[in-house]
């Protein structure tokens, strides 16, 4: 790093890169902005968001990162992740170092606690699983799945969400952040996925460049515990660039980072948050399920979700299976048809990667534990559940041929990338089988 610069809420910082880091990173500027002035923020913590947005793609090079000043328990922190991750991906380099003309043990006032939301039922779950402590909610744009280059999605999708935040009675801190702008994640996957196993963001990158853009407003707003909700459990065996390996490894200042909720499945977190929160108040949950913000239709009909993809569906099934009506979640309901996910399903054209089939499983357990009679009526899910308690689903889970699994060594994830693309299809179809209007 060149300089930064810090102006009200507003984080700029200028870097140059060496020619084989430049292929992968394609700004020299970063940009980061927050609903908080960050003037009399340490500079310690200010510098972390332009580390962590950078440092694995450091550590796939060998490259070090420099910086001019930097807090010593975050250098610590970061080290241990990357013994970790080495462990993880042996074919990358590793070898790089992070390089601070001046560190320093900053501390600060950290008695509060902070959370990671994204409107996701995840962090939703975790929120409401820490009200008591008051958190201070922080949601990060420029990811993915939420693009700054979507305005008018995420407008309308910050008209839903921050009302909710604020009727729980916590005010949401939105990060905007250019990390995107500057990391070529097609490029990564294109020349490391192999390495990873899948996708940079998901495999390496996504807790930490996540976690690290909140490390300003944490320092401003005195958080001392930073939880970041977990997507999976312990069951789930592969490498992932969140979590608690890595997560509860970071720290800065006074803050430590926690994988919240690391012990209830997403299922579980239905049943035993979500679900009772409904039960118990007359609000609503906007939750965004769906990954996709590209669709027109969907901004004009204020939708969350295109209710059409595999998570979408999954997510509706898992809230029916937990007694909440999806309408009190944000959706519509005018695509889904449980008959035609019925036949979807046993017909074999739906079929699963593990990592997606073990999460239709999970619903299908808290299914068998309940009477029949407790099953919702509601968008004919009650002989949908009575279908699905005696169902194997072992017959849709996606196993690829040898040809996949000879091709899938050259080529990055391919059966799980080739199986995704097919599936997204499959949906689509299954929920054109039912047009209903939208609400």
């Amino acid at each position: 790093m060149e300089n930064f610069h810090v102006k009200g809420g507003e984080i700029v910082f200028e870097a140059s890169f060496d020619e084989s880091v430049a292929r992968y990173l394609r700004a020299t500027t970063l940009r980061f902005s927050y609903d908080v002035a960050l003037e009399s923020v340490d500079p310690c913590f200010v510098v972390i968001p332009f580390v962590s947005t950078i440092l694995t793609v450091a550590w796939a090079l060998g490259a070090d990162v420099e910086v001019p000043v930097l807090d010593k328990t975050f250098i610590e922190s970061a080290e241990s992740i990357r013994k970790v991750m080495k462990s993880w991906y042996p074919r990358l380099s590793f070898r790089g170092e992070i390089r601070a003309h001046t560190t320093r043990s900053a501390a600060g006032t950290a008695g509060r606690e902070g959370i990671l939301y994204s409107g996701g039922l995840d962090s939703t779950a975790s929120m409401l699983r820490h009200l008591d402590s008051r958190p201070v909610p922080m949601l990060v744009l420029g990811t993915p799945d939420l693009p700054t280059n979507h305005p008018e999605f995420l407008a309308m999708f910050l008209e839903r969400v921050a009302p909710f935040v604020g009727q729980l009675g916590l005010k949401l801190h939105v990060i905007r952040s250019g990390m995107l702008e500057m990391v070529d994640l097609e490029t990564l996957n294109e020349d490391f996925g192999k390495a990873v196993g899948g996708y940079w963001w998901e495999s390496i990158s996504h807790g930490l460049m996540l976690l690290g853009s909140c490390a300003p407003v944490a320092a401003a707003e005195g958080v001392g515990i930073l939880r970041i909700a977990a997507s999976r459990t312990e069951a789930f065996e592969e490498p992932w660039g969140s979590n608690p390996q890595v997560d509860e490894k970071l720290a800065w200042g006074g803050t430590r980072v926690v994988h919240d909720s690391y012990d209830l499945s997403r299922q579980q977190k239905i049943d035993s948050l979500i679900a009772p929160f409904l039960r118990g108040t007359k609000e609503t949950i906007p939750l965004r399920a769906c990954g996709s913000t590209k669709s027109k239709e969907r901004v004009v009909r204020k939708m969350l979700n295109c209710e059409r993809c595999e998570k979408c569906v999954r997510t509706i099934v898992g809230l029916l299976a937990g007694g909440v009506d999806p309408k009190a979640c944000g959706f519509g309901m005018g695509y889904f048809s449980a008959e035609s996910l019925r036949r979807g399903l046993e017909e074999g054209g739906l079929r699963l990667p593990k990592s997606v089939w073990d999460l239709w499983v999970d619903i299908q357990a808290s299914v068998r534990k309940q009477r029949p009679e407790e099953f919702p009526s509601m968008y004919d899910a009650r002989p949908f559940f009575e279908w699905m308690r005696g169902y194997d689903l072992s017959r849709n889970l996606y196993k690829p041929s040898l040809a996949t699994r000879v091709l899938k060594d050259s080529v990055p994830r391919f059966s799980e990338r080739q199986r995704s693309l097919e599936l997204i299809r499959e949906f689509r179809r299954m929920s054109a089988q039912a047009p209903a209007e939208q609400e």
